[in-house]
């Protein structure tokens, strides 16, 4: 028991141990019981980890040319997944850029510590207009009609101070026209873009923003009403379609949550309620915030323990992202809770701000979680 204890103190609360973040779709007026709460986890994540893994130069970083990815599966394609919310829980105050403690209360409070503060998002716009990513999945963006219900100080920085209704969304002004957006159902704070000469989503023409172009249900087991994972085809322009899955995974780690968070692993890789899983195309690429450590969690979680039945050396899929505990954590500068998986590409991958020559999105003390930004190895790609 007292090492169980110990493995709750040093996992399970920082991952939200005795809870549960199940999202509403707004963070002001949410009928539904389940709160995605951005995730208050602690830990500023800031700091490099000593055991980082060192970039081999010849394959990083991704910087690839104007015309990289197109129809040329042997230029490099990135991918990249990021929990870009906030918490109260950091030590906001030590930094000087700007971000501040009672900033980070109001962001809890009427943002749902979703991406919230300006400069965060223009910095990550100044950091993917640089690798200029294929793919890329968001957990905790900000959904812009939110506004509509937020009051809003003019004095502080936040995406509600120049809202308007035709305004485009967070990601669009991100990521710009050449990329299409679409977000999850239920979930609009849960969203993927794709580069327009890369692949487009199915189902959503050529829109430039698709609410609801990634398709989710709860899980047949009714532990939560809401949607946790999300999937949707890529039509790529080379004919060679992909399947992509977002994951947000329930936090949390009392009993129903681990129990509730193993129903989502299953529905990606077993059923997700109508007898296909999510990840059911001929190459799947799954992304995401698990909101568990594969690695570290197993003894006191079966949620971990139903996703190592899937992922890892041997079975259906492997990481592309660390695949053992000690290597380029994601969050709180040990845990592994942020993933790229996939069944048939391989590829490398950093964090930038832990692994070892790779610089932060940004220099300050606001996210918690780090992104996980991948290489996908041309000889794995179809």
């Amino acid at each position: 028991m007292a090492f169980l204890s110990v493995l709750c103190l040093g996992v399970g609360l920082v991952l939200g141990c005795g809870g549960d973040d199940d999202s509403g779709s707004n963070p002001v007026a949410d009928d539904d019981a389940d709160d995605d709460g951005g995730d208050d986890d602690g830990g500023d994540g800031d700091e490099e980890d000593d055991d980082a893994a060192v970039v081999d130069d010849d394959t990083w970083p991704p910087l690839p040319d104007d015309d990289s990815v197109g129809d040329d599966d042997h230029e490099p394609i990135i991918v990249m997944t990021f929990n870009v919310g906030t918490t109260p829980g950091l030590f906001h105050d030590l930094g000087d850029d700007g971000y501040t403690s009672e900033m980070a209360d109001i962001a809890d409070e009427f943002y749902e510590n979703s991406l919230s503060w300006n400069p965060a998002e223009e910095a990550l716009g100044e950091y993917v207009a640089e690798i200029r990513p294929a793919v890329a999945v968001f957990q905790e963006n900000f959904y812009d009609p939110w506004c509509e219900q937020i009051p809003v100080d003019p004095e502080l920085d936040f995406v509600c101070r120049d809202y308007s209704p035709d305004r485009p969304t967070q990601l669009e002004r991100v990521f710009g026209p050449d990329y299409q957006v679409a977000c999850s159902q239920d979930h609009p704070d849960n969203c993927g873009v794709v580069r327009r000469d890369f692949a487009s989503f199915a189902g959503c023409d050529d829109e430039s923003f698709c609410l609801d172009g990634f398709f989710g249900m709860a899980p047949p087991s009714g532990c939560t009403s809401r949607t946790r994972a999300w999937s949707v085809a890529l039509n790529r322009t080379n004919g060679a379609d992909w399947t992509l899955v977002n994951v947000h995974a329930s936090s949390g780690f009392e009993g129903d949550v681990r129990a509730c968070r193993a129903d989502q692993f299953r529905q990606i890789f077993e059923d997700r309620g109508d007898g296909q899983p999510l990840a059911d195309g001929d190459v799947n690429l799954v992304m995401g915030d698990i909101n568990t450590d594969p690695f570290l969690a197993p003894v006191i979680d079966e949620s971990a323990r139903v996703w190592n039945q899937h992922v890892g050396d041997g079975l259906p899929f492997d990481y592309l992202s660390a695949d053992r505990a000690g290597v380029d954590p994601s969050y709180a500068l040990i845990l592994h809770v942020d993933h790229v998986v996939s069944d048939e590409l391989t590829g490398t991958c950093v964090v930038p701000g832990v692994t070892d020559g790779v610089p932060p999105v940004m220099d300050a003390i606001y996210w918690d979680h780090k992104p996980i930004v991948c290489r996908i190895s041309s000889e794995s790609v179809k």
